[in-house]
């Protein structure tokens, strides 16, 4: 099964890499792969498992 979510929220950067944080949740998830600079909307796959969820960047 395949469902699209649109969140608004915010790119977090670290030392342990970028994480993106959906406005008003609690947690950050990872981001995999290579985050523009600056202001941009982005596209990414999310990837469940047995931990937290991981955002994959999809190709514009």
């Amino acid at each position: 099964m395949r469902t699209r979510i649109t969140a608004k929220g915010r790119v977090e950067r670290g030392g342990d890499g970028a994480r993106f944080r959906i406005g008003g949740w609690p947690d950050a998830y990872p981001i995999e792969g290579e985050l523009p600079d600056g202001p941009s909307t982005i596209r990414a796959g999310v990837r469940f498992g047995d931990v937290l969820p991981r955002l994959h960047l999809l190709e514009e």
